[in-house]
């Protein structure tokens, strides 16, 4: 009775009234005092009223309350009627006979679908509810019944809404409907496993107009999509965290709020980290960079991406230059018959174990990757299993007790953010370089001597034909101010193997005239070279080429600009299917370090380079099936006061 009585409303009311009777009933009957309240006292009275209420409140708890009945009404949509009278809609009235209130519901029109859907959930049992479904002009329809009520009596009628229309409405027809499930308001959830930050979801809809996702958890929805007619919608959901997080997704119709399809997304992606050793060098640093992630997919790539922080904010913008790109796959390593290629980074524990350890040649890496400057590296998984993380390395100056100091202008006005080199004539090799500030000022940490300075910037090209010299004499400052001119025309191509674009290589446009440009290729391998009007060749970093694991060009190829921008050009590079190594001796069979390998094919277009030749002299150098010749770097013999002798011709198959 309690139960009752609190749930139809009267309990406070039903309260107060046996209140009253027990404190009539405890007078008349001189009931003696509770504690040190007497039963006529105001205080017993408020005491007993809320006592009662309590006991009301735990009756009422401990009893289920009756289920509310769904009901989901469908017609088919009338036949478009000739103007005026045309189909946009249907008006849906609910009410109890004898009663006042109604409840009114507009289905807008969900062309093409030609089925209508409306849901009720808050149904009483027992009740006679009347509907009434016009279109806005008045066309008829037919209805059919679907309810989870075991009986249920419901009236229908149809009839004009639109003043003006005096067309007679439809006789009622009233429905008895056996038992027929319809479909629960709160659906048990589908759950999705997700090993990646992607994951493909779908589910059914009237028509996109009645669709609402409603999201929860940190993820967004991407390519939302209906598959033609039959309700059915598929969407990307986009996981902005990876590893042990739930990601629920509701789907509800638009009109009226019912809930269509649960979905709970599990997220197994693995947790990951990763380090650099050591990751603050010098430029004349001649050692390894180790780099450790823990946390890999087995047998799965990961990319490592190097960028050029010329702004040094911390970050990865579009100012920044991608000079490295490099994919490690957990437990592989590059190799032909067995031969690895130290020039190519890859796993070197060579296990699948999560783990990926990999080691670089910071002198092996082009010369971008070599100055004195901040970078971030971002390591990232192509199947979106693990969060990207991000590593800053710093590159600090040699030391130096004398600097090359300057600035970089353009038509009188600074350059920030240029890149500035400087050789050591009449070796062409770059030794270093820097970046220049928001000024447009550099310096340059070296040892006495004579030095060539260039400077480059995107928009700009330099001029390496002109004398751009300086001397730098021991512990005196030298002053050296580069100046660029600003580019007309504009180079746009892609490097490529047989069938990707490989980014982070550095590729320099240079013309007869001395005219020169820098710059890298992105992600897709694009890259864009501002220069003038000339005929240049295009010149691929060996270094950067070598890393990517693909072999060079004997022959660069050359653009001619004379007549308009250029784009659309294509550079297609090939991997190795062979290898030459073994050891580097002089006449005396003593071991040759720190010399650079060179190969060139006979009779096919490619060249390869391999990092200097360590302290015993070893080497492995990357080539392909034919006739190539091979030997040591000219340049880097005579600096170490060699002559080179002839090189050999050797013939490999493939393998």
């Amino acid at each position: 009775m309690w139960a009752l009585l609190t749930r139809s409303g009267r309990g406070f009311d039903l309260s107060l009234r046996l209140a009253e009777f027990f404190t009539v009933f405890m007078k008349r009957h001189q009931a003696p005092r509770f504690g040190l309240l007497h039963s006529g006292d105001a205080a017993c009275r408020i005491f007993l009223c809320w006592g009662l209420l309590f006991v009301a409140w735990q009756a009422h708890s401990q009893v289920t309350s009756e289920d509310k009945i769904s009901l989901a009404l469908s017609w088919v949509k009338a036949s478009v009627q000739p103007a005026p009278f045309f189909t946009k809609g249907y008006q849906v009235t609910r009410f109890i006979p004898g009663n006042a209130e109604s409840t009114l519901s507009f289905v807008g029109d969900h062309s093409p679908d030609p089925v209508y859907t409306l849901t009720y959930s808050d149904l009483d049992p027992g009740t006679t509810y009347t509907f009434r479904c016009a279109t806005v002009c008045g066309v008829e329809t037919n209805f059919n019944l679907e309810t989870n009520s075991e009986f249920i009596s419901l009236t229908f009628s149809t009839g004009a809404i639109v003043p003006g229309d005096n067309r007679p409405p439809v006789i009622s027809v009233n429905y008895a409907s056996e038992v027929i499930p319809a479909k629960p308001q709160n659906p048990r959830p589908d759950v999705i496993y997700s090993w990646g930050s992607n994951v493909t979801i779908k589910g059914t809809a009237l028509d996109e107009s009645h669709l609402r996702l409603q999201i929860s958890g940190n993820a967004n929805v991407e390519n939302l999509e209906f598959q033609g007619t039959g309700g059915v919608w598929t969407a990307r959901l986009h996981l902005k965290e990876i590893g042990a997080n739930f990601i629920s997704v509701r789907a509800t119709d638009y009109f009226t709020n019912t809930t269509i399809t649960n979905i709970l997304v599990v997220n197994l992606g693995r947790t990951n980290t990763a380090g650099i050793t050591p990751s603050t060098v010098t430029e004349d640093y001649a050692g390894w960079l180790a780099f450790q992630i823990l946390g890999v997919p087995a047998s799965q790539p990961v990319l490592l991406e190097k960028f050029l922080d010329v702004n040094e904010n911390r970050g990865i913008d579009s100012g920044d230059l991608l000079c490295q790109s490099i994919s490690i796959t957990d437990g592989t390593a590059l190799n032909v018959g067995g031969i690895p290629f130290p020039m190519v980074p890859g796993d070197e524990d060579g296990v699948v174990n999560g783990r990926i350890y990999d080691l670089i040649d910071f002198r092996s890496q082009s010369e971008l990757n070599q100055m004195a400057a901040s970078y971030n590296i971002r390591i990232t998984d192509s199947l979106g299993q693990f969060n990207s993380i991000a590593l800053p390395m710093r590159v600090l100056p040699r030391e130096s007790d004398q600097k090359i100091t300057g600035t970089v202008t353009a038509d009188g006005l600074t350059v920030a953010n240029a890149l500035v080199f400087y050789s050591s004539p009449p070796n062409t090799n770059w030794i270093g370089g820097v970046v220049t500030d928001a000024a447009g000022h550099y310096e340059i940490s070296c040892q006495p001597g004579v030095y060539t300075i260039s400077a480059f910037k995107d928009g700009f090209v330099c001029n390496l034909n002109e004398p751009s010299q300086t001397t730098v004499n021991p512990g005196i400052n030298a002053i050296f101010n580069p100046t660029l001119l600003g580019a007309n025309r504009v180079i746009q191509g892609t490097i490529k193997d047989f069938k990707n674009g490989l980014g982070g290589l550095q590729i320099i446009g240079r013309s007869a005239e001395g005219w020169t440009a820098l710059t890298t290729t992105d992600s897709r391998g694009n890259f864009k070279l501002f220069v003038l009007a000339a005929t240049y060749e295009l010149l691929p970093s060996s270094k950067s080429v070598s890393m990517a694991g693909c072999l060079g060009l004997k022959t660069n190829p050359a653009v001619n600009t004379l007549t308009g921008d250029v784009s659309g050009l294509v550079i297609s590079l090939a991997r190795p299917d062979a290898v030459v190594f073994g050891a580097l001796k002089d006449s005396y069979s003593q071991t040759v370090g720190e010399i650079e390998i060179d190969a060139v094919a006979a009779n096919l277009p490619w060249s390869s380079t391999s990092i200097p030749s360590y302290s015993d002299g070893l080497y492995a150098i990357g080539i392909t099936a034919g006739d190539w010749s091979v030997g040591p770097n000219s340049t880097d013999l005579i600096q170490r006061g060699y002559i080179a002798g002839d090189w050999s011709v050797v013939s490999p198959t493939n393998g």
